[in-house]
């Protein structure tokens, strides 16, 4: 993006894209922690561990048979193509199928 210093007649700069500034999304990392039924989940995303890439919905992971039953909290952030990570996203969780 750029600026121009130019202003239109309501004052409001004006603002310029150029083609090869603007990345794109290409997909969704998803980071989870298996834990404990009862564990409180994540507050911090370095307590996480990066599962996958995802490119599209839904995304799905196979997990190891003893982690069947457990929760699994997540949290996710979008990647743009120039590999700059979004903000994260809240906590939600989901049970590991048996």
């Amino acid at each position: 993006m750029e600026r121009n210093g130019q202003r239109d007649d309501w004052g409001v700069e004006a603002v310029s894209f150029q083609p090869s500034a603007i990345s794109r999304i290409v997909g969704a990392e998803v980071w989870v922690k298996v834990s404990a039924p009862g564990d409180p989940p994540p507050s911090d995303p370095g307590e996480l561990t990066f599962l996958l890439l995802s490119t599209r919905t839904p995304a799905v992971a196979d997990r190891p048979a003893p982690d069947g039953g457990m929760p699994a909290p997540h949290m996710v952030r979008s990647l743009s193509s120039r590999g700059d990570a979004g903000p994260w996203s809240e906590t939600a969780s989901a049970t590991i199928g048996a």
